[in-house]
């Protein structure tokens, strides 16, 4: 053993902070994530930029590296009620498949294996690896392989997913 006396000890913040949140929620809170090259530190960014690791469902990281989540979020009157807007996993839903069957969106631009709410969610997260980012207001664009549709994305800066649809031409 070696001692270094006058250096101080390196702290590892997102070791720490994932050690307290283990703590406190038990492993399975982070450990469900830790899958895909995603690490403690990713989480570690979530949770520095506002993310609410309860609440999110999926983690992943776009090609340039950076750490995009989807979090439950809000529906329309849950959002009126805190006076935002509506985002997150139950917007996309309510917005865009709120039937799986009858009015999906996602089914009518892309195809019929969309009427399963994790067929949708693995299109999203795809676009999220693979999209195209095409304005500085967070807008990303993917064009579904078997389809050739085009599915937009709204990616927050700090990288909360606020939403995915089918992009339509009227």
């Amino acid at each position: 053993m070696v001692l270094l006396v006058g250096v101080a000890p390196y702290v590892d913040d997102a070791a720490e902070w994932a050690n307290n949140f283990r703590k406190i929620h038990g492993d399975d809170a982070v450990d469900k994530f830790l899958v895909n090259g995603i690490t403690e530190s990713d989480l570690h960014v979530i949770a520095k930029n506002r993310g609410n690791l309860l609440k999110t469902l999926e983690v992943t990281k776009r090609a340039d590296g950076k750490v995009v989540w989807l979090e439950e979020g809000l529906t329309e009157a849950e959002a009126m009620a805190r006076g935002v807007r509506p985002s997150g996993w139950k917007h996309i839903r309510e917005d865009h498949f709120p039937d799986l069957e009858a009015n999906n969106q996602f089914a009518e631009a892309f195809d019929e294996v969309y009427r399963d709410e994790n067929r949708i969610r693995e299109l999203i997260l795809d676009e999220v690896k693979y999209g195209q980012k095409v304005s500085d207001a967070g807008v990303y664009h993917y064009i579904e392989p078997n389809s050739g549709k085009i599915l937009l994305l709204v990616i927050g800066s700090n990288g909360y997913l606020v939403t995915a649809y089918p992009f339509r031409v009227k």
